[in-house]
């Protein structure tokens, strides 16, 4: 028995991990291009600390990291139940790699210079588009773990 009314959590969401991945595959495209149509002289000139080595491994991990998020929010959108796991799979492994260097690099200064300008260490590596992020992760999480969601896309099954 299909319910005929998709939740509006689940096609905001499943619509927003579609254009958010699509618009850093398309952004990381761009780049790529940008690199190719420059000289290695004038590439290393423009970017001193990259080579192009640098920007297609960028490319692959950008590749291999978002375009599950494509397919996972068109899989949600089409009601799939493992396209619910896929996104909270994924926002789970996004808010790892968020979080893991902030607290290495708070751990790192507690080290280096005690606890005496922790929090403004915290504060200026801490921007607002890093929480930002955190809480999108965090949302999609939360949203796609909640029992009422799970319990629909089961039914949908």
């Amino acid at each position: 028995m299909m319910m005929n009314k998709r939740p509006v959590g689940v096609t905001i969401l499943g619509w927003s991990e579609i254009v958010m991945d699509g618009l850093i595959l398309l952004l990381c495209s761009i780049g790529v291009i940008l690199s190719l149509s420059v000289t290695q002289e004038d590439f290393f000139r423009l970017t001193p600390f990259m080579n192009r080595n640098t920007v297609y491994r960028s490319a692959l991990q950008t590749f291999i990291f978002y375009v599950p998020g494509i397919i996972a929010g068109i899989s949600v959108l089409k009601t799939k139940e493992w396209g619910r796991k896929l996104i909270v799979i994924l926002n789970i492994f996004w808010l790892t790699m968020v979080l893991l260097p902030k607290a290495y690099g708070i751990f790192e200064f507690i080290r280096m210079n005690g606890t005496k300008y922790l929090s403004n260490f915290i504060m200026g590596s801490f921007k607002i588009t890093t929480f930002l992020t955190i809480c999108i992760y965090i949302c999609f999480i939360y949203y796609f773990t909640r029992p009422t969601v799970k319990a629909w896309f089961k039914k949908e099954q």
